[in-house]
């Protein structure tokens, strides 16, 4: 289990690479490409920055890279749409593929397929709610 104090920081990263992200996603709607790729910068670094708060299992961490094969996915079909990289559409397709590979493999790496499962559910979207055993015990008994 992490620490509070990574788990905190952990959320925090997580939330950031979520508002640059969806930052970057209004800026591309809105055909702003300078904003949109400020903003994917920082998704990408942000996205990056969360493995170094994950839990080391490798449920986890390929959930992780099937998470930023998503924003690079996304990155990249913008980059296409602004026609700043010629090969941009294959590029979100590979992403994609390595993406869908990730959670595969996150499936069957756990102890269990349900504990894998469970991550992935836990762990796979953007905004997300922390798995039973993330939440501390003291925490509960406050509310």
């Amino acid at each position: 289990m992490q620490s509070n104090k990574n788990l905190a920081r952990l959320e925090i990263v997580e939330t950031v690479s979520s508002i640059c992200w969806f930052s970057m996603d209004a800026s591309w709607m809105l055909g702003l490409q300078l904003p949109a790729q400020i903003m994917a910068t920082l998704t990408v670094i942000f996205s990056l920055l969360v493995f170094r708060y994950t839990e080391r299992s490798w449920p986890n961490l390929f959930v992780n890279a099937a998470m930023n094969c998503w924003a690079f996915m996304n990155i990249f079909w913008m980059l296409s749409e602004f026609k700043a990289v010629g090969c941009g559409l294959l590029l979100a397709q590979v992403s994609f593929g390595i993406g869908a590979f990730c959670l595969i493999c996150a499936a069957f790496s756990g102890a269990s397929i349900k504990d894998a499962l469970e991550v992935i559910l836990a762990r796979f979207r953007r905004f997300r709610v922390p798995r039973q055993d993330e939440v501390d015990p003291g925490d509960q008994a406050k509310d």
